[in-house]
């Protein structure tokens, strides 16, 4: 039974942006959605919901609006373009002005094949979607205010938008446009956030005043109005049946109103809209709202969380919470050592050591001998965006990417007569690309995905840098993430094709694994064995050996399905890693859970024992509210350690040291804004 020292590491300050938007593409089950930096995320919703890609943003950016065309991505914001974004290298493939200045909102049609945008003087544009990207259609005639809101009819001929004490229906045939306007409350302005459309012409709008109006859209006329917040509504969406909305904003209740006959003598002639049902999943504001056809419900806003709900065939909730992108955090293990990577810096960390003692007992705290130590920070010229970030495995060398652009530094340790430095590696070869993500193999080699479709191997010294060889993927194909193998011999490739390539980096041979139906999430390589372990969305793990070229014995007798125990975890696995000295045990880790998966069931114990790994925990100061953390869940051939802290990252440093990069939920709330406060019955 193996036993580890764990690193608790507590001071990543990782601070998550709030949810501006969102949109849902039904073939491939995506979403995406924006935050305040700028960023675009693509959520991967065919299974178990898992972050697949992040479009890094800035500050000085804004996305207000996010739509999809079939599997291409438009957003638009304050800026006044419409952007394509390319999904293979996180780019912008074109970039398309907009009459009337800032944008405040943009949709795609029904089919797919319009835009329309809405801008801060009032202009309604309309875009068709070609191969090249888009081209101008026509521009409707200018409205008082800004149009904060719009929604497409299902027949693509009207489009109702949302501004300032009105809601317009455009006829886009004749560029006529019916007038649904509010009359101020008290001589104060009343701000239509949101609006939907029905196919019988039935136009639902949510103001500010917390109430839900409905219209008759052929005569402008209000039909019905319901009080279903206590503060302004910023959100609604109308389900596929025409019989459903959902509503939610600054007061954070998310309420269906469904859609009923009367009871009595008027059955079958008239039918209204009551609040079927309210839930309170969310602390703060709620922003963004969608729901797919098959009655998938996703909200975000302001608490940086993303709820996925659904109602049928049974109710269910789930909250993912935001954490760090790929190449935010890399770990040098033979030197013991964490680089976090910051929005416009990068922090170099030795981890702390401790006292050797015999008294030790797992699950304690132990004394430091040293204390963590920061050996280095750097920072971006012009405050510039850092999108990936890698130390080497000695932690002599440190790359990181700004805007496709590859740096390469090498670190000179402090000493007792001398600082910390760091000196830029100058001499970079014409032949690299830019590039989109980084991976160190062994000390001196570096594997960078290029913009152009290939991985280059990056040979690196401290007066250059060169090309040594270029490895290919399928024409098309983009990196989503890389992983190498310890000695820096073994890189394997997840391709945005959900297909897995092994490559030897030394002759360039590649090794194409079998697709599996679901979705990678987290792959790793154990170099002593020859064997790549590859986590999916369903939570199926499966092994695959190298110098076999097949599956191995425990993958196709243990992991014939996914496990149960991991069937019940709410988030996917997000990375695997591997202790040499036990090759018996794999590591995982999920948002919530350390996960020790054992593939000799003696390696585990008996099933009347079901003892885990001994870990000793924290090597860093003690903290008494995570003291609790640790809940053991231990079946034959798989631990899971449960943690109340969000954990960012979770790996094997040496010997027998794991390291934990962990986030309390607290943080977080201590940086948002004040809440909406409700009254509630009882309390002062």
């Amino acid at each position: 039974m193996a036993e580890y020292k764990l690193h608790n590491v507590r001071f990543y300050d990782f601070e998550p942006k709030s949810i501006q938007c969102m949109s849902y593409e039904e073939k491939s089950c995506r979403l995406a959605l924006s935050r305040a930096d700028g960023s675009i995320e693509i959520w991967n919703c065919q299974d178990k919901p898992f972050l697949q890609k992040v479009l890094p943003g800035s500050e000085e950016s804004s996305v207000e609006g996010v739509a999809w065309c079939g599997e291409r991505l438009f957003s638009a914001g304050l800026q006044g373009f419409i952007l394509e974004h390319d999904l293979v290298t996180s780019g912008i493939l074109s970039r398309t002005s907009v009459t009337g200045g800032p944008t405040w909102c943009l949709a795609a049609s029904p089919s797919k094949t319009k835009l329309a945008a809405g801008t801060e003087e009032g202009y309604l544009n309309i875009f068709k979607v070609v191969d090249s990207g888009i081209t101008y259609e026509q521009t409707l005639k200018r409205q008082e205010g800004r149009i904060l809101h719009l929604s497409w009819h299902s027949s693509e001929d009207y489009i109702v938008t949302g501004s300032i004490n009105c809601a317009c229906l455009w006829s886009l045939k004749n560029e006529r446009m019916i007038l649904c306007s509010i009359p101020p409350s008290r001589h104060q302005e009343i701000i239509v956030w949101c609006v939907g459309i029905l196919d019988d012409m039935t136009i639902v709008s949510g103001d500010s005043r917390g109430r839900i109006c409905f219209w008759n859209g052929k005569l402008g006329v209000i039909t019905e109005v319901i009080q279903t917040h206590k503060a302004d509504i910023l959100s609604l969406v109308v389900g596929a049946d025409q019989k459903t909305v959902y509503v939610a904003g600054v007061h954070p209740l998310i309420v269906r109103l469904n859609r009923v006959a009367l009871e009595g003598w008027e059955v079958g002639k008239k039918k209204r809209w009551v609040i079927a049902v309210s839930r309170n999943v969310h602390t703060h504001d709620i922003r963004a709202l969608v729901l797919s056809n098959s009655g998938k419900l996703f909200s975000g806003g302001v608490d940086t969380v993303l709820n996925f709900s659904s109602y049928s065939p049974f109710k269910m909730e789930i909250s993912f919470r935001a954490h760090p992108p790929r190449g935010s955090i890399s770990v040098a293990g033979a030197a013991s050592c964490l680089l976090l990577k910051q929005k416009e810096r990068l922090e170099l960390w030795r981890l702390g050591s401790h006292f050797p003692t015999s008294e030790a007992q797992p699950s304690n705290f132990l004394h430091l001998d040293e204390d963590r130590v920061k050996l280095l920070e750097v920072r971006s010229p012009g405050g510039e965006v850092i999108d990936w970030c890698a130390v080497s495995p000695e932690a002599i060398w440190i790359a990181y990417i700004v805007t496709n652009k590859l740096r390469i530094f090498q670190f000179y340790p402090p000493k007792v007569d001398s600082k910390a430095s760091l000196r830029r590696v100058r001499g970079m070869s014409e032949e690299i690309q830019p590039s989109y993500q980084a991976v160190w193999l062994g000390a001196a080699k570096l594997a960078s995905a290029a913009t152009k479709g290939v991985i280059q191997v990056l040979t690196v010294s401290e007066m250059e840098t060169s090309v040594e060889r270029e490895l290919t993927l399928k024409p098309g194909c983009g990196v989503i993430q890389m992983c190498a193998s310890s000695d820096g011999n073994t890189l394997v490739v997840v391709d945005d094709q959900n297909e897995v390539t092994v490559f030897n980096v030394e002759n360039g041979d590649r090794l194409l694994l079998p697709v599996y139906s679901s979705w990678v999430t987290a792959v790793g390589v154990d170099p002593a064995n020859q064997l790549v372990v590859v986590a999916y969305a369903d939570m199926m793990i499966k092994e695959f050996s190298l110098y076999l070229r097949r599956f191995t014995d425990f993958s196709r007798q243990v992991l014939t399905e996914p496990l149960p125990q991991l069937v019940e975890l709410t988030t996917t696995i997000r990375h695997i890693s591997f202790d040499a000295s036990n090759p018996e045990q794999i590591l995982l880790h999920n948002d919530d859970c350390i996960i020790i998966l054992y593939k000799n069931r003696d390696a585990a114990g008996s099933k009347a024992e079901g003892k885990p790994a001994k870990i000793k925990r924290g090597l860093h100061s003690p903290d008494t509210s995570n003291s609790r953390s640790l809940r053991t869940k231990t079946a034959d051939n798989i631990s899971i350690i449960r943690r109340t802290n969000q954990v960012l990252h979770f790996s094997h440093v040496r010997e027998d040291s794991l390291i934990s990069v962990e986030l309390n939920p607290l943080q977080l709330q201590d940086k948002l804004p004040p809440t909406f406060k409700v009254k509630k019955y009882g309390a002062r």
